[in-house]
């Protein structure tokens, strides 16, 4: 048997079942997702619960989104935490101070919207979501469509995959810009 779910508390005691959605903060700290609707954040051996869309008294999110499952986690070199909402279609940024907004999408289905205000754009269901050192981020829309948004709010397409790629699982973005997509049915970046 397993050791009983305890999210919270020194590392080493900690349990949680695998295969969520983490990111590295600027200062170490780690972000992690339980994959329903809370973030927990790692640092000086310590885990902690930071946010949930869950709870409706929540400092950061308010309950002004209902429960939603968090499929995706990135961070930015200012410390900012990217959230994907593969269940409304948004993506939502945290700032170090716990201020949160959703810098894109509108809820809609499909991929519309290239050139336009991020916050315009649809993103469909977005599971995955990546940030570069420019502070572009990038996010997975519906199935197999990478789009870009640029600091300044802007959106577009970045690549769509080939029909063959049922699903893009993860973001990630190198050093020099590249960005590389874990796929399903192919093995592309």
């Amino acid at each position: 048997d397993p050791p009983p779910v305890l999210e919270q508390g020194p590392v080493d005691r900690v349990y949680m079942a695998p295969g969520h959605p983490l990111a590295t903060g600027v200062r170490g700290e780690i972000y992690l997702s339980n994959f329903a609707c809370s973030i927990y954040r790692i640092a000086d051996g310590e885990i902690a619960f930071f946010a949930s869309s869950c709870i409706a008294s929540d400092p950061i999110f308010k309950g002004k989104y209902g429960n939603f499952s968090i499929s995706g986690l990135a961070t930015d070199p200012q410390g900012n935490l990217y959230v994907a909402d593969a269940d409304n279609g948004l993506i939502h940024r945290i700032t170090p101070e716990g201020a949160e907004s959703s810098i894109a999408g509108n809820g809609s289905s499909g991929c519309a919207g290239d050139g336009g205000l991020a916050t315009d754009a649809a993103l469909g269901s977005t599971w995955s979501v990546a940030v570069d050192s420019a502070g572009v981020v990038y996010a997975s829309c519906s199935t197999n469509t990478i789009r870009r948004i640029t600091p300044d709010g802007r959106i577009s397409t970045l690549v769509t995959l080939p029909y063959d790629v049922s699903a893009i699982g993860s973001l990630t973005c190198d050093p020099a810009g590249n960005v590389y997509a874990a796929v399903a049915n192919g093995a592309r970046n």
